[in-house]
């Protein structure tokens, strides 16, 4: 019973660091933390859970090969069917949420089919991995944009500053993970090879970063959040190049990069 805490915040850790995080960072990119963030912060966060919590349910096998220890399916605290209610609940959940901002449904809905496709039997495109990933990531390349364009007239340099860092954060965390997967059926690991696949995730990891000093260099206070995710990303590739890197300390390095969005939003709340 103890666990179950500990395997919920491993179930959220990723939609709090990717989905919920780059919409907090929004809020000052746009000059303000509004409602109309919130609520598509909060329902972007429940879709994009949603995909997670879906996957588990087809993943079992999977995951029980790659003896993931962080799964609920897997520990007995939830079965596969309490799992699919749950995924069902935080899909309606997320989209009535963003039915408060209906320009934010767009990107929803296309998060919402997303993870649905990802996992299904009927259309499984996570057996495409980089494929996948990039579509993935187009969703905060749509919902970034549409924000801005909602609240301010227009897509403004910063907000479009957020997106590549978005799209690029977004595929870059995907990219990794596969790294520690040996026992999966397919990815982009096992697919394209170590040297080719570590390429292509330190590309993504670059462009993340590089992003990542476009919206911090204008205030010197703000470049130590670069300097931390930038040397987190270095440590990562570089032992996953060596293929020595195991999933816990990967995932010690993958915790860097879904704090950045909350220590870059702490740190203009800070020294802006």
């Amino acid at each position: 019973m103890s666990r179950i805490p500990w395997l919920v915040y491993r179930r959220t850790r990723p939609s709090l660091g990717t989905a919920l995080g780059f919409m907090l960072m929004f809020s000052f990119v746009s000059g303000g933390f509004g409602k109309e963030i919130l609520l598509s912060a909060v329902g972007l966060f429940l879709i994009h859970l949603f995909g997670d919590c879906y996957n588990d349910c087809y993943d079992t096998h999977e995951d029980a090969r790659n003896r993931r220890a962080d799964k609920l399916i897997l520990s007995g605290s939830v079965s596969v069917g309490g799992m699919k209610a749950a995924s069902v609940a935080l899909a309606l959940a997320g989209l009535l949420v963003l039915a408060f901002v209906p320009a934010m449904l767009i990107p929803g809905m296309w998060c919402l089919l997303l993870g649905f496709a990802y996992s299904h039997p009927s259309v499984r495109l996570k057996r495409f991995s980089l494929f996948t990933y990039m579509l993935g990531g187009t969703v905060w390349a749509i919902a970034i944009p549409t924000l801005s364009m909602t609240l301010e007239g227009g897509l403004t340099q910063a907000a479009a500053a957020l997106s590549a860092f978005a799209f690029f954060q977004y595929v870059y965390i995907l990219c990794q993970k596969d790294s520690t997967d040996g026992k999966d059926t397919a990815n982009l690991f096992l697919s394209m090879g170590r040297r080719v696949s570590s390429l292509v995730t330190i590309m993504f990891g670059a462009g993340s970063s590089a992003a990542l000093l476009v919206l911090t260099a204008s205030n010197p206070l703000l470049l130590p959040v670069w300097a931390v995710n930038l040397a987190s990303k270095a440590l990562n590739v570089s032992r996953i190049r060596s293929g020595k890197i195991t999933r816990k300390e990967r995932s010690n390095y993958i915790l860097v990069e879904f704090l950045t969005p909350y220590a870059y939003f702490l740190s203009v709340l800070l020294f802006a």
